[in-house]
Order: structure tokens, then sequence, then C-alpha cells
């Protein structure tokens, strides 16, 4: 009868520790590098937030019953702004109507106007001049006004200002 000594040899071999090391440590260098090469994408991409800022050029008051409200919006973000909606919060209960720039098309509803197809892209400004009336405008009031972006993607941004009217 032979033994077979060959099979036992090779059921008590392995791997030695330092291959096993090593073996580890590139495993998870290709790792960290795959991490590395994809997530600062994805991260950034996640951290892409649309903005927009408001600044109140003037309000200034025609007579007891209209003012004229300039502002400025200017694009922030990384996408294109299609639409804006301003509302003005204090005085209350104005008709808006948007007088210049002639552009997409504006809809007014309680203290608030819609403009649709105005295009703005990253970094661009625009200048929007409007008539404001009603019965509470008087000089020395407080204008508080707020804007909401919609951008091409669906995504939304808004800002608010201030300011008295003169």
């Amino acid at each position: 009868m032979v033994k077979n000594t060959s099979w036992k040899r090779v059921a008590n071999k392995g791997m030695s520790e330092l291959l096993a090391l090593v073996l580890g440590i590139a495993i998870t260098i290709a790792i960290g590098m795959t991490l590395y090469t994809f997530m600062p994408n994805y991260l950034s991409s996640m951290q892409q937030q649309q903005k927009i800022a408001l600044v109140v050029q003037n309000v200034f008051s025609v007579n007891s019953s209209e003012a004229i409200l300039t502002i400025s919006i200017r694009n922030l973000g990384t996408k294109e702004i299609k639409g804006v909606n301003i509302t003005i919060l204090s005085p209350t209960n104005l008709y808006m109507e948007l007088i210049a720039p002639n552009i997409g098309n504006a809809i007014a509803r309680n203290s608030a106007l819609e403009i649709d197809g105005l295009r703005l892209s990253p970094g661009h400004e625009t200048i929007l001049t409007i008539r404001l009336k009603g019965s509470d405008i008087s000089i020395g009031s407080k204008a508080v006004i707020t804007v909401s972006a919609m951008y091409v993607d669906g995504s939304m941004a808004s800002a608010s200002a201030q300011a008295l009217i003169a």
C-alpha cells in the first residue's frame, strides 16, 4: 500500500503572511484610488447649489398710490434661470406691473409678479423696473421684497431684500 504524502503537503500549505500582507495593501490602494477618482466629481455635483443675489436699487414714491421699484437679480448658480417670481411682503395688497425690460410673460397676482421666459445665464445680472400701485404706499415705509428663481433643471433659489420708500 502506497501513502499519498503529496496530498498532505498541499493541504497544509497556504499563502505566506508576507504575500497576504502585500496583496491586502495592493487591494486597499486600488480601492482608494478608484474612490479618489470618482468621489470628488460626485461630491462637487451634489454641492452645486443654485443661488441668486437680489439688490434693491431704489424705491421711490410717485404719489400716494404709486411707486417705482428697481431691483437687480444676479444668477450665482451654475445653471440658467428660466423664470422668476417677485413678491412684495410689505406693504401688502399691491398691484405690480413690469415696466422694463420687456421680457417673457409677466403675470401679476396679489402682490406678486411672475415672469416666465426670463433667461439669465450663470454669472449674469438683469435689472427690472416695476410699478407698484396700492393705497399703502407712503414715503419712509419699508418695502420687503422676495424673489424666487426657477432654474432650467427644476431647482429653485430665493433671496429677499428690504428698502425704504423714498
